[in-house]
């Protein structure tokens, strides 16, 4: 039915928000929180996040640990996603990768 469970809608708009923040069309207050690798011979056309070292299980559960989490291990599985521009595209490829992927768990 193409429908998404809780924890896939939560998956799928942590992605969306952090695909907003790539391309600045994010709030402001947003702008300083997350940092990108610069991309070297082994990662031409992705951008990976540099995610912070956590000191609790509950900073696990943070946007700013989470957000960069999700970004890398989906660009690790599926570059083509990070290749749009589009917010329209990525929100159906991405809709359209965590229907298809029967678990969704493995990106945590």
């Amino acid at each position: 039915m193409n429908i998404l469970n809780l924890f896939e809608i939560n998956v799928f708009k942590i992605l969306l928000f952090m695909f907003k923040c790539k391309l600045n069309i994010s709030p402001k207050i947003f702008d300083n929180l997350f940092t990108f690798k610069p991309p070297n011979k082994y990662t031409l056309r992705t951008q990976f996040l540099v995610e912070p070292v956590i000191k609790t299980k509950i900073e696990e559960f943070c946007i700013n640990f989470r957000g960069p989490h999700l970004w890398n291990k989906i660009i690790c599985l599926c570059p083509h996603l990070s290749q749009t521009d589009n917010p329209f595209i990525f929100k159906k490829k991405i809709k359209f990768h965590i229907i298809s992927s029967c678990e969704v768990e493995k990106y945590f």
